[in-house]
C-alpha cells in the first residue's frame, strides 16, 4: 500500500475558497505564495502539525470576526503574509484555545508578541523574522510553551536572557539572532530543553564550553558558528545527545 502524504497541499485563489467548516476541523494554515516560496524544512515542520495547508496569495488582511466556530481552532498558521501588530491582538482576541501557533515572516514586532502572550495556552510557537526581540520577556507568562522558534529576530545585548524564564520549554530554534556566546548560560535554567538549533550567529568557541553544560540536549544544531575541532569534539561528549549538526 502506497503511503499517503502528510499534509495535503491546496492552493486557493482567497480565503472566501477555505472550506465553510475549516474552523471547525479546528486547523488552519496558511502560506502566502507557492509550496517553492518557503524553505524546505520550514514546510516539512508545517506539514507535520497540519494535515491541510493551504497557499494563497490573494489576502490583503486575516479577519476572523465573522468566522463561525473561530474559538474551536487550537492550531493556526499564518506563514508570509507580513501580518502586523494589529493581526496579533487579533489572533489573541479570537483564536482564545489555540495551542499551536506559526507566524513566520511576517511583522507583529515586539507589541504583537506581548500581544500573543495572552494565549496562556500555547505550547508551540513559531514567530521567526517578525521584529519581536524587544517583545522576548513577555514570554515568560507562557508557561506552557515547550517548542518555540524565534530565529532570525535581533536577540543581542541582554534580550535573549529572557528565555531562561521559559522552564518548561524543550525545544528552542534561535536561529540568525546575533546571540552572544556568554549569554548562552541562560540556557542552563531549562532542564527540560533536549533540542537546541543556534546556527548561523557566529559564537565562537566560548559557546561550546557553555553547552557543554547542556546535559539534557540530545539534538543540536550550531552550523555557522565557526567551532574549531577542539570545541566540536566536546559538544561530542554530551552525554545524551544523538544528532549534532554543526556543517
Amino acid at each position: 500500500m502506497t503511503p499517503q502524504p502528510l499534509t495535503n497541499h491546496v492552493r486557493i485563489e482567497s480565503l472566501e475558497a477555505l472550506p465553510t467548516d475549516a474552523a471547525s476541523t479546528g486547523s488552519i494554515a496558511l502560506v502566502h505564495g507557492e509550496p517553492d516560496s518557503i524553505p524546505p524544512a520550514q514546510l516539512t515542520k508545517l506539514s507535520s502539525e497540519f494535515v491541510s495547508i493551504h497557499f494563497v496569495e490573494n489576502v490583503d488582511a486575516i479577519d476572523f470576526s465573522g468566522v463561525d466556530n473561530i474559538t474551536s481552532i487550537t492550531k493556526f498558521a499564518a506563514v508570509g503574509f507580513g501580518l502586523d501588530t494589529d493581526h496579533a491582538l487579533s489572533f489573541a482576541s479570537y483564536l482564545t484555545e489555540l495551542e499551536v501557533l506559526y507566524l513566520d515572516d511576517n511583522r507583529i514586532a515586539a507589541a504583537g508578541l506581548r500581544a500573543l502572550s495572552e494565549l496562556e495556552s500555547l505550547t508551540s510557537l513559531h514567530v521567526a523574522n517578525n521584529g519581536v526581540g524587544r517583545g522576548v520577556a513577555s514570554l515568560a507568562e507562557l508557561w506552557q510553551l515547550t517548542d518555540l522558534d524565534i530565529s532570525r529576530n535581533s536577540l543581542g545585548g541582554k534580550k535573549f536572557l529572557a528565555i531562561g524564564e521559559l522552564s518548561n520549554l524543550e525545544c528552542l530554534t534561535a536561529d540568525s539572532c546575533h546571540i552572544y556566546a556568554k549569554n548562552l548560560h541562560v540556557l542552563t535554567q531549562l532542564p527540560k530543553l533536549k533540542s537546541l538549533s543556534i546556527a548561523d550567529n557566529n559564537l565562537g568557541d566560548e559557546a561550546a564550553e557553555l553547552l557543554c553544560g547542556l546535559t539534557s540536549l540530545t539534538e543540536l544544531n550550531v552550523a555557522g558558528n565557526n567551532l574549531s575541532d577542539r570545541a566540536l569534539d566536546s559538544l561530542r561528549d554530551l552525554p545524551n545527545l544523538m544528532d549534532l549538526r554543526f556543517e
